[in-house]
């Protein structure tokens, strides 16, 4: 990023080494200041002074070359794992029963969160088809596997077409009972 100064920072704002994911923190010309103070989407970090976080998590390799994992606040923390949703949809995409996948954290007693995948069955498939759960023992770890699949018509999206994960976790929780799994 030319002109910018930019580093990954853990949630303490501290700087992390290459390899390992954190959130974006960036300063410099047109980076967004006193209209994204006022509003608070972006906030102070110590890492990058003056600086400004994202909200986004990414992963540096030896290179300098950044590339995404995800959204900070989509984060499920599983037992103490991070998991990144946009991995985990990743993985599921490709399954011939699918035409899309969110994947999203639910609460739970024991490790925090669990893995939830909202699924649309591709045309034809059965709502039993669109459950890969074959196909995600076979492509991802044990904690990154779904604890539970929803399976939906359409998925609930923003003006902007990005899907509303937040109304996904609140219909696993209402189809869950009391929220915690």
């Amino acid at each position: 990023m030319p002109g910018r100064d930019y580093c990954l920072a853990d949630s303490e704002g501290l700087v992390l080494p290459v390899g390992q994911a954190g959130e974006l923190c960036v300063r410099g010309p047109l980076t967004c200041r006193d209209t994204c103070r006022r509003v608070g989407s972006w906030t102070l970090t110590p890492a990058v002074p003056d600086g400004r976080r994202t909200g986004d998590i990414y992963v540096s390799d030896d290179s300098g070359i950044l590339r995404i994992r995800g959204r900070s606040r989509e984060v499920v923390i599983h037992g103490g794992a991070n998991i990144y949703p946009a991995e985990v949809e990743q993985q599921l995409s490709p399954h011939p029963a699918v035409r899309g996948v969110a994947v999203f954290g639910v609460p739970d007693r024991r490790l925090g969160q669990q893995v939830v995948a909202a699924v649309l069955p591709a045309v034809g498939a059965d709502s039993q088809a669109c459950r890969p759960r074959s196909f995600a023992e076979d492509t991802l770890s044990p904690s990154k596997r779904p604890a539970k699949w929803l399976v939906l018509e359409e998925f609930p999206r923003t003006a902007s077409g990005e899907v509303r994960k937040h109304l996904l976790a609140a219909e696993a929780a209402r189809v869950d009972g009391d929220g915690q799994w």
